[in-house]
């Protein structure tokens, strides 16, 4: 770690200021998380509920096992290698008894990605025009030929969730090597695969045939890479981190948060090093490789099928509906309610005219916030609880639907996927887990944020996407990777800590 006194004085107040912005918004959703649990049923209505008892029982559970963690000898570790591959095979054996015990069948947007890519093998372009999904929504287009590239291997409908099983290997492996490259520690590597291992909304993900899983590894690839670079200038690693964000970018537009964050992450870097312009070469890269790819991409499509995929859903539609304060009666609090879609067609698919409305909209939305503080506060308040608390990210909602004629052929799926009693000791299960990762990647901040600079970029990352669905459209579904990547840091702070248990345990038998 640079000595903070060699430091200029931009980069202290850089980092201080990111501190404090990071301490509050982790300590905040901590806090939320604490109080207060979500539910989304199958028809997508969120509940809000108060989960004190349950979290303090999860937090004693917490404390037991760090003061467990602590004392365990050495000796007990296995190698990590080892480790990984038994966790692999767990993993192996319970996606292959998901996978080849549901229907194959899709819905919603992801079925309309899916027989878009079917077509445009095909031929056929007729679901990319203007007045048709991925017209509008043409910066799906990426993930469309993700799809079609996947369908190359097999129309099967199993074909796609065994692409997603692997990219889900694939993140289990950077996100240790990300805590190995970080801290290397051998404890917070097994941790921190423990608990990515035991992160079940990702498992469940494997279903979900809609670009968040490969985005997610190529995220991943370009953070990893983006840490190896700051660490040896490697050419090769600036590349490797360039395209791996404009593939992370293509297959989902959020991804341009995580983009953002490894750029700020670079930048910081080059008011601290030496070779500045190395790093400065490095920030230049991603954007222009990051936005010539997407823009090229949708240059060979728009000339292979005639169609105009410039002209995307206008960005003021999708704030108009998160800040929205009568948005919530449909779902949740800034949730999707049609706004987009409805507005797009009263314009009869102008965008310019649309994104007028959708402004307007906006400065409506501020005026009435500004108006009324305490509808807001209760508006705003309930859309953080709605997106952040939701321990199982909408992963079960997101899988098969019975009365969407998606089934699964076992007691087991059925209880999880019909809201049995396997489907409610789930979502205390992922509860087990996600809580204890908000709690240490808060303690992280607080206590051994000195102890590594790397923190940076990911807490970055959790910024930019906590204050982008603050006035987005929002699910829970969309920042589980924000929760995913704080999985090194949460371990790291596991076993620091775990370490002044054991201590003061010692010191306190010696005494006796």
């Amino acid at each position: 770690m640079p000595d903070l006194r060699k430091r200029s004085w931009i980069s202290r107040l850089c980092n201080g200021g990111l501190l404090v912005i990071a301490c509050g918004i982790c300590a905040g959703l901590l806090l939320l998380n604490i109080c207060f649990r979500t539910h989304i049923s199958q028809k997508e209505v969120v509940t809000v509920q108060v989960s004190l008892l349950r979290s303090a029982a999860i937090l004693v559970l917490t404390a037991v096992a760090v003061v467990v963690a602590g004392l365990l000898p050495q000796k007990l570790q296995i190698p990590e290698k080892k480790c990984f591959l038994i966790w692999t095979a767990i993993y192996t054996v319970m996606a292959l008894y998901l996978i080849l015990n549901v229907d194959t069948t899709l819905r919603d947007d992801a079925k309309l990605v899916h027989l878009a890519a079917l077509d445009f093998l095909d031929g056929n372009y007729d679901k990319m025009a203007p007045d048709h999904y991925m017209g509008y929504y043409p910066y799906q287009t990426g993930l469309m030929l993700y799809d079609a590239l996947v369908y190359r291997f097999g129309k099967n409908g199993v074909t796609p969730f065994l692409a997603n099983f692997c990219f889900v290997l694939g993140i289990q492996y950077l996100i240790w090597q990300i805590a190995d490259t970080v801290f290397q520690s051998r404890p917070v590597n097994l941790v921190t695969m423990g608990l990515s291992f035991a992160f079940l909304p990702q498992f469940f993900f494997i279903l979900f045939v809609y670009g968040t899983i490969p985005g997610l590894f190529f995220m991943l690839l370009a953070f990893y890479n983006g840490l190896r670079f700051s660490r040896t200038g490697s050419w090769r690693r600036m590349l490797v981190t360039a395209l791996s964000c404009g593939a992370a970018v293509i297959l989902r537009k959020n991804n341009l948060i995580g983009m953002i964050a490894l750029v700020i992450f670079l930048f910081l870097r080059a008011l601290e090093k030496e070779r500045k312009g190395r790093f400065l070469t490095a920030v230049c890269l991603t954007v222009l490789c990051t936005m010539v790819i997407n823009q090229q991409l949708l240059s060979a499509v728009e000339a292979k099928t005639g169609q105009n995929l410039h002209d995307s859903m206008p960005s003021s539609l999708f704030i108009a509906m998160g800040t929205d304060l009568d948005n919530n009666q449909v779902r949740g609090p800034g949730w999707y309610n049609r706004y987009t879609i409805d507005t797009l067609k009263s314009c009869d698919y102008d965008r310019e005219a649309a994104a007028k409305i959708g402004w307007q909209k906006v400065a409506e939305n501020l005026k009435d916030t500004i108006e009324n503080p305490a509808r807001a506060f209760r508006f705003y308040g309930k859309k953080l609880v709605s997106t952040w608390c939701d321990s199982q990210f909408q992963s079960i909602w997101s899988g098969p639907m019975e009365r969407m004629e998606q089934y699964v052929h076992t007691r087991l799926l059925r209880s999880i996927y019909q809201e049995g009693i396997a489907d409610k000791l789930l979502n205390l299960v992922c509860k087990c887990v996600v809580l204890p990762i908000w709690l240490f990647a808060s303690v992280f901040l607080l206590v051994f944020h000195r102890k590594n600079r790397d923190w940076e970029l990911f807490y970055l990352y959790l910024i930019g996407g906590a204050l982008f669905h603050f006035i987005w459209e929002t699910k829970s579904q969309y920042v589980y990777p924000y929760v995913f990547c704080l999985i090194p840091f949460a371990a790291f702070a596991f076993v620091q800590t775990a370490r002044k248990c054991a201590g003061i345990v010692r010191r306190f038998r010696r005494k006796k």
